[in-house]
């Protein structure tokens, strides 16, 4: 009987996906015990850390497998296995084979997640952003706290959903090219169903989401509604009611019409403003204030706009600064340009 680091890998992956599947499934559904709902994003959380972990350790491991052993190179059995694979011109010394089924004793074991994280970000600079490397990080943080530790926050574990969301998206666009030989571990077949599961996730993320900052929604409508009204003739709001969120604005303002579709970047907690496929502007939701009976306070909800000119409209700033909603913040810019990318 032979387990190979790629099949524990891919394994773990298929676990994580049925499970995040069946908690996806499960949100709505009131008829089901809350635990064992719960259970479904735990178990998910824990499959795709496993996975990660693996293929991380598999590209380092094929880079030099010395990258990813917790040994001492002057070691009897380390120094032979070397001896070995230059005197006979291997490419590799096959030490993950020979400590699996050879060497009974612990003290040969491989670096931990977070070490493993930090060399291939390292030595893949090019392709793996910062922004990805804080997903890796913030999927070892959640995996270790849901299961030592706990996981509470009502009004947060949308974050969860986001970091699981960006590791399948991370596996798809980096593990499953830099892998040696991918077309044999990542088939069409479990592509496809990660693809379709961050579909079938999308929607569900911006419930959660929204319901998560749902003391603010209201209030939000309420700052639209009376603000404009003060500078323009007409204003409309179309709300998705099945999550009571914004899917666009319109105003109108001496004879000019405004058109913006709205939509949501939880993993920034913003919403984003985009006029015809341009993004606009954006307004952080985090930047809002609450009074001491939860009412927002209207000077806390501030708008802001890129300044890029592939992704800035020039006349929409005009028209907006002039009727004194837009304000710039060049923290926010920057952050969410990352989500932008």
């Amino acid at each position: 009987m032979q387990f190979h680091i790629m099949n524990n890998g891919i394994d773990s992956l298929k676990f994580g996906l049925t499970h995040y599947r069946k908690f996806l499934k499960s949100i709505n559904n009131i008829d089901m015990d809350i635990d064992k709902r719960f259970s479904e994003l735990k178990f998910s959380t824990i499959a795709f850390h496993n996975a990660i972990e693996l293929f991380t350790k598999k590209i380092l491991y094929d880079i030099n497998e010395l990258l990813i052993f917790s040994v001492d190179v002057s070691d009897n059995y380390i120094a032979t296995l070397l001896h070995e694979k230059y005197i006979k011109n291997r490419r590799d010394s096959r030490m993950d084979f020979w400590i699996a089924g050879e060497v009974e004793d612990t003290t040969y074991k491989t670096i931990d997640y977070k070490r493993s994280i930090e060399i291939l970000q390292s030595i893949f600079k090019e392709e793996l952003s910062k922004r990805d490397y804080e997903v890796l990080v913030s999927l070892g943080k959640m995996r270790n706290a849901m299961t030592h530790l706990g996981y509470w926050d009502d009004y947060g574990w949308y974050k969860i959903l986001t970091t699981i969301n960006d590791s399948i998206e991370l596996i798809i666009k980096f593990y499953s090219r830099i892998i040696k030989k991918p077309e044999k571990f990542f088939t069409g077949t479990i592509v496809k169903r990660m693809v379709i599961l961050l579909e079938l996730a999308e929607p569900e993320l911006d419930e959660i989401w929204w319901a998560s900052w749902e003391v603010y929604v209201n209030g939000i409508f309420e700052y639209f509604e009376t603000t404009f009204t003060n500078f323009v003739q007409k204003i409309e709001l179309v709300i998705d009611e099945r999550i009571n969120s914004l899917k666009s604005l319109s105003f109108e303002r001496e004879g000019k019409k405004t058109n913006l579709i709205i939509y949501l970047v939880p993993r920034c907690d913003a919403i984003l403003f985009i006029k015809d496929n341009i993004i606009v502007g954006v307004l952080n939701i985090t930047d809002i204030k609450l009074d001491e009976e939860f009412n927002i306070i209207n000077d806390s909800i501030k708008f802001y706009f890129f300044k890029k000119k592939t992704i800035y409209s020039k006349d929409l700033y005009f028209e907006w600064k002039s009727m004194g909603l837009c304000k710039e913040q060049k923290h926010l810019l920057n952050q969410l340009e990352k989500s932008y990318e």
